[in-house]
């Protein structure tokens, strides 16, 4: 996204999307990520080299973490089970900083997520939970409608 080639950096995913027979999601937030080339028009009309890669239903975030987080109690919630409990994001993303991580837009070394502060994640997932806890799962209400035909 930044323009910084970091192919040798990364391993190659794309071959299992190719390989899986049954429906593949993706996340991404800046066109790079894989999935991202269900976006590819719109995307080229950015100044980045976007990813080709393409998915059965791709979700678009500000942040993919975030969106990965959100996804992982979607899922919990439609199938009735009890929503894990919010994580301490803050500690994982430390261990990750200390493990040579770096915030994926400042490229800092530091435990934030694309340039947002610390503990912002936390207070996304606080307001998925507590939007997840209003709803009925008896009938997925909103929800089928949105991750059709997952559900």
């Amino acid at each position: 996204m930044a323009g910084e080639d970091i192919s040798a950096r990364c391993v190659r995913v794309e071959p299992y999307l190719d390989q899986a027979n049954c429906p593949t999601i993706a996340i991404g937030d800046g066109g790079n990520e894989v999935g991202m080339g269900n976006a590819l028009e719109s995307l080229s009309e950015l100044d980045i080299r976007p990813a080709s890669s393409t998915c059965s239903e791709l979700i678009v975030a500000d942040v993919s973490n975030w969106a990965a987080y959100a996804l992982c109690a979607l899922t919990d919630w439609l199938d009735n089970r009890t929503m894990s409990p919010i994580v301490d994001i803050q500690s994982d993303l430390e261990h990750l900083v200390r493990n040579g991580a770096v915030d994926g837009v400042t490229g800092a070394s530091t435990a934030t997520e694309d340039g947002f502060p610390e503990h912002a994640a936390e207070s996304v997932m606080q307001a998925v939970h507590a939007i997840l806890l209003q709803g009925n799962r008896g009938d997925h209400g909103l929800c089928q409608r949105d991750i059709h035909p997952f559900v």
